[in-house]
């Protein structure tokens, strides 16, 4: 464990898919969860060109103008979810599945708008007409780009896909209000420069951490609640004693980064490297990671002070602060009022989202379509869907997912990728039950592993009757094999051979031997021959790429090395009629390469 990790968030593993499909997931959810509470939900979509243009017909707009939720009593257009998710869409990696998770996404920004207007509004908070001017030039200015030209009200209504200038405005005041409510919670106005160099203090602190462990939080060092606590408050006595605080760290904390550890390649284990820390945790400035409750705690310590117990997600610390600094950057001066904003949007985004973690449990939402209704609850269970949510509560949300698919699919067939998630869940439900006890810190699921198969196949099957997943399609082959069903492999394992007839590049290569094999072994000897046939060409031309690419790259060098031996100044420095410089001889071509700092003082 890192130093500092102790007392931070703790942060999910996901657990399915690739590494990849997930980064793209979470860098998703930064860009709603973190733009949304800085300017307003809605307005992100403004930042792209529009779908719609500027309407299409009086049924069109009122589809769009229908409400998809309420929350809280506050609607949702469907025209905002629509303007959001198609340019998600065409941002998509194509798989089904993910574009539903990232749908999900959308509506969670619009539900957590949602909840904040609701807020605002019985605050009675609103958006002032300089507000509204302030930001229909803030977006005029970045659709204008690097252009002189400064853009006109139609071109920038084209652009927006507002009908007028009041319809555009009447959407800035509504998409302002989460700003409001933020700046609100916040006191953003009440910053001024003390609180600016504040946030620049820093302070040298240790801490002793006693793990506590639960179901829900398990911790491989941790007590239950009530012992960890009667320890705490034991060690905490000691030291009001006067009792060495790096020794008692030393000796109780569970913060594995107390002890520097290495890998020993002889034992093939961690091992100490080097002393114990002491609790320490280095220096540590506001806002650098640790839990919310740690920092405020630490900060309100003087040097050599003792903090009571402090509780964290990841149990009872007591923290010591040895010393204090105020670290301002070179500029301070100079770009003070710059941090000064900054510093005010950091703490609107934090009391935003602080605020939105207690009200989101508690919003009344209702759906009035059920196909968006379970891509909300999809973005709330997969695996990157909402920061801190834990583990119990992630399970719990995916049960209810599982629940709403299984009514929702048999009269809404057309709805591929529910089927896809609904089978997928299933299928990771069927491997986790067949994991041997202690697997991943847990038991595994007491299930029916034949009939919850036969749902995950069930479900592939639907999927893949509208839409084409390649994942998908070759997992169903699999398990239709493992499952002593050949012709329904066969078939499949067929239609992936029809499908891969116009892919040449090499990255189809590791799927068309799978294909080639199972054709193979399934009977099928004519597709397979033409299966291994289409895979030497791809592997010859590879290597007739990889060859060209070669020959390539030495004219290339050889090119670069001539221009180097012919640059004019070679020489310079050499008296005209002088010898020149001893040169070694050349090997090959014509370029002949100088000494490198011949030493004259030898023979």
């Amino acid at each position: 464990m890192a130093s500092k990790q102790a007392p931070r968030r703790r942060s999910r593993q996901p657990g399915i898919t690739s590494i990849t499909y997930w980064r793209r997931f979470a860098s998703l959810r930064l860009i709603y969860v973190g733009l949304a509470a800085l300017i307003g939900f809605s307005i992100i979509a403004y930042f792209g060109t529009s779908p719609w243009g500027g309407g299409s017909g009086a049924a069109r707009e009122q589809y769009l103008s229908d409400s998809i939720a309420t929350v809280n009593g506050e609607p949702i257009a469907r025209r905002d979810y629509e303007q959001q998710a198609e340019m998600v869409r065409r941002r998509s990696a194509g798989s089904p599945a993910m574009s539903a998770a990232e749908e999900g996404l959308v509506l969670s920004s619009l539900v957590d708008a949602a909840i904040l207007r609701a807020a605002a509004k019985q605050r009675r908070l609103s958006v002032t007409d300089a507000d509204i001017d302030k930001a229909i030039e803030d977006i005029r200015k970045v659709q204008q780009g690097n252009q002189k030209t400064r853009l006109s009200d139609e071109d920038l209504l084209q652009l927006m896909g507002a009908l007028s200038m009041n319809d555009l405005r009447d959407t800035l005041r509504r998409d302002l209000l989460p700003r409001r409510l933020g700046e609100s919670l916040a006191g953003a106005d009440r910053l001024n420069y003390d609180d600016l160099a504040k946030s620049y203090d820093e302070i040298k602190v240790r801490h002793i951490l006693i793990a506590v462990s639960s179901a829900e939080n398990p911790a491989p060092r941790g007590l239950p609640e009530e012992q960890a606590k009667r320890k705490a408050e034991q060690i905490l006595k000691e030291l009001r004693a006067g009792a060495d605080f790096a020794a008692l760290a030393n000796k109780y904390t569970d913060d594995p980064s107390n002890q520097p550890t290495k890998w020993d390649q002889k034992s093939s284990k961690m091992v100490p490297d080097g002393a114990p820390k002491g609790g320490s945790l280095d220096w540590y400035k506001r806002g650098g990671g640790f839990h919310k409750d740690f920092e405020k705690a630490a900060f309100a310590l003087k040097p050599g002070e003792i903090s009571d117990l402090v509780k964290t997600p990841f149990g009872y610390h007591i923290i010591k602060v040895d010393e204090t600094r105020r670290n301002l950057p070179p500029d301070y001066e100079k770009k003070k009022a710059q941090l000064l904003e900054e510093l005010r949007s950091r703490k609107i985004s934090e009391a935003v989202s602080e605020f939105l973690s207690q009200e989101r449990p508690k919003a009344k939402i209702t759906w009035n379509d059920p196909a968006l209704a379970w891509r909300y609850a999809y973005s709330k269970s997969s695996p990157m869907g909402g920061f801190g949510i834990q583990p119990a509560e992630r399970d719990k949300a995916e049960a209810e997912l599982i629940k709403t698919l299984r009514a929702y699919i048999p009269t809404h067939k057309t709805d591929s990728a529910a089927a896809l998630v609904l089978g997928q869940m299933l299928y990771r439900q069927y491997i986790m039950a067949g994991l041997p006890a202690g697997i991943a810190g847990q038991n595994p699921p007491k299930v029916d592993r034949d009939k919850l198969l036969a749902e995950v196949m069930e479900n592939y099957e639907l999927a893949l009757q509208h839409l084409e997943d390649q994942d998908t399609r070759l997992t169903l082959a699999r398990l239709y094999r493992e499952n002593k069903q050949p012709e329904k492999a066969l078939t499949h394992y067929r239609q992936m051979h029809k499908m891969l007839s116009w892919d040449s590049k090499p990255e189809s290569l590791p799927v068309r031997e799978q294909i080639e094999k199972a054709l193979r072994e399934l009977g099928d000897t004519e597709k397979a021959d033409a299966e291994a046939k289409r895979i030497a060409e791809i592997k010859a031309k590879q290597e007739a790429d990889r060859k060209a690419e070669q020959e390539r790259a030495a004219r290339e060098k050889a090119r670069k090395d001539a221009q180097a031996g012919a640059k004019p100044g070679a020489n310079a420095g050499v008296k005209p009629g002088a010898p020149s410089q001893p040169t070694t001889p050349a090997t090959t071509g014509t370029i002949k390469v100088p000494l490198a700092n011949p030493d004259t003082s030898k023979p």
